[in-house]
Parts: structure tokens; C-alpha cells; sequence
């Protein structure tokens, strides 16, 4: 017995258990008629620009809004006033205005301008328990 043919294998359909191919049945389509298909109206063809050449500088991310000065200044006021009693109420001051700044979205510096208004209320509430300490002690006779 001769072996079989070599078959194309994506040609065909083969049968694993005789090893032949499978008959497969004819298909035909059909072209459609030209009179029934929709008609639609030819759009204009759109324009096509030349490439333009690579520039790193054209897409940069959006600039983001320049630091608030009053954020600065209050937060170095705030940090000052831990050794000084009279600018922690400046830099609460301008902290609480450069955060209004930051909020409409004038000036950036949001996180410090709240760190100057934290770090001022703290120390502010520090100074005010030290020395209302000092006074309820005083009174009392406790300090000769």
C-alpha cells in the first residue's frame, strides 16, 4: 500500500481516524445587485496635514500656579514665633490669607499656608496656657 498523498493541512478537513481528507461542501455568495444597495452621499474628504517635526517643548504639563507669598511669609512667621510671642499672630494673619488666596485658586502654596495657620494656632494656644499659668500661679502666691 502506497502512503497517502501529502495534503495540504490548512487546506483541508482530515478525518484522524482513515487519515483522508473530508469532503467539504461548495459555498457560494452571492454578489449583490448594485440597484438595491443605499446610495449615500459622498462626504468631503478630510484634511490631511504633513507631519510636523518633533519639539520635547511643545507638550509640557500645565504650569502650576506660582507660590503665594503670604503662604511663605506665614509659615516663617509661624516658625518664628515659637521663639517670639508677637509674630505668631502675623503669621497666623497671613497664613489665613494666603490659604484664602490658594482656595479661589489665585496663588498655589496651599500646604503651607495651612502649616503656617496650624503651627500658628499651636503655638499661639501653647503661649496663652504658658502664660495663663503664670497668672493663676502668681495669684495664688505660688511663684515667691
Amino acid at each position: 500500500m502506497d502512503p497517502p498523498a501529502p495534503v495540504e493541512p490548512y487546506a483541508q478537513a482530515i478525518d484522524p481516524l482513515t487519515a483522508e481528507p473530508v469532503p467539504q461542501p461548495e459555498t457560494t455568495f452571492a454578489t449583490p445587485d448594485p440597484s438595491v444597495l443605499p446610495v449615500y452621499p459622498s462626504a468631503p474628504m478630510p484634511l490631511v496635514y504633513p507631519p510636523q517635526p518633533y519639539n520635547p517643548y511643545a507638550a509640557t504639563a500645565p504650569q502650576r500656579p506660582q507660590d503665594n507669598g503670604m503662604a511663605i511669609a506665614g509659615l516663617v512667621c509661624s516658625l518664628i514665633g515659637i521663639c517670639s510671642c508677637v509674630t505668631v499672630i502675623v503669621g497666623l494673619i497671613l497664613g489665613h490669607i494666603g490659604l484664602a488666596k490658594a482656595n479661589r485658586g489665585e496663588a498655589g502654596g496651599r500646604s503651607m499656608a495651612l502649616a503656617a495657620v496650624i503651627i500658628g494656632y499651636i503655638v499661639l494656644a501653647l503661649y496663652v496656657g504658658f502664660f495663663g499659668t503664670l497668672i493663676v500661679l502668681g495669684v495664688n502666691g505660688e511663684l515667691d
